[in-house]
């Protein structure tokens, strides 16, 4: 809970003095609504029990669950349509919380402030019914959801909404978990394809570009994240495959292809911020086998932002 009584909440993860300016920053923090920039916000409807959901990132700090479907309170539904059910703050967000509440009170104007900014995806699960969550007959269903941030962070999380009013954090990655320091700032979209490895498994999976630089494509200077590819299990959020060592990072949304039709992802196709077309080959059910291939390199470094078509 987001209450200075919780004893797992610290003033110094918000940058305050004590318990009391912490508690001021907490109920500050949840008196507005935040402008919604760049998030894109994700719809589930779960079918003819909950209704239709709405998810989505706005820059006052918080991600939100809304019910905004026609169907009103029940025993299964806890708000009514246009209701928010629940807000998310990731704990890496904390410290901007009390920057903004610290530039307020001293009258002055803190710099532009991003949070859960990126476009949301999703993974679902739908029983016989045609719905998610609540089913008498007990037949699996499941519905997550993929957060991004863009200049929000280095950061991206996987919540568990199959409750649509009870969403448990299923998983979640930033460039300081292992494996991951190449992640940049998340801007490239997760899209979710599934995937046969060996032994015939069959995993959901999420793929992205490894973020941008701002260093480098703001400023100029070094280059040091995002120059690359990731596979993640979509589940579990563990590496399937990852290539780290491109030139130029990667904020862009892939464009992934089953080409002969059978459910499963073989091909994709991304650029980058130095003017360059890859694809990648995924055909072997062993992604250590996978093939990389440059296609297009253009002269000028142009900096690509958005998916092949």
């Amino acid at each position: 809970p987001m209450t200075a009584s919780n004893p797992n909440l610290q003033p110094a993860y918000f940058g305050a003095a004590d318990t009391e300016q912490m508690a001021e920053i907490i109920t500050w923090s949840q008196q507005g609504h935040g402008d919604v920039i760049h998030s894109q916000p994700a719809l589930i409807d779960y079918g003819e029990t909950l209704g239709l959901y709405a998810f989505y990132g706005s820059n006052d700090g918080m991600f939100h669950g809304v019910k905004v479907g026609p169907m009103e309170k029940s025993e299964l539904i806890s708000a009514k349509d246009g209701e928010e059910q629940w807000a998310f703050t990731a704990p890496q967000h904390f410290a901007k919380l009390g920057q903004l509440y610290n530039a307020e009170q001293a009258g002055a104007t803190a710099d532009k402030a991003y949070f859960f900014d990126g476009p949301v995806t999703t993974y679902l699960q739908y029983n016989s019914q045609q719905s998610i969550g609540d089913d008498p007959s007990g037949e699996q269903s499941m519905a997550v959801i993929f957060l991004s941030a863009r200049r929000g962070g280095r950061l991206l999380y996987a919540l568990d909404v199959t409750e649509p009013g009870s969403p448990e954090i299923l998983w979640h990655k930033s460039n300081l978990d292992d494996g991951f320091a190449e992640l940049g700032q998340t801007w490239s979209k997760p899209v979710v394809h599934y995937l046969k490895l060996s032994g015939d498994t069959e995993v959901a999976t999420v793929f992205m570009g490894l973020g941008y630089d701002p260093e480098a494509d703001d400023l100029a200077g070094a280059r040091s994240q995002g120059r690359g590819l990731m596979a993640l299990n979509a589940l579990t959020g563990e590496v399937i495959w990852q290539h780290a060592d491109l030139p130029f990072s990667v904020p862009a949304e892939v464009s992934v292809i089953d080409r002969d039709g059978n459910g499963y992802a073989d091909r994709l196709y991304f650029a980058d911020t130095g003017g360059q077309l890859w694809r990648l080959d995924m055909a072997d059910n062993k992604p250590k086998n996978w093939q990389l291939t440059l296609l297009l390199k253009l002269p000028g470094q142009q900096k690509f932002f958005t998916a092949p078509d």
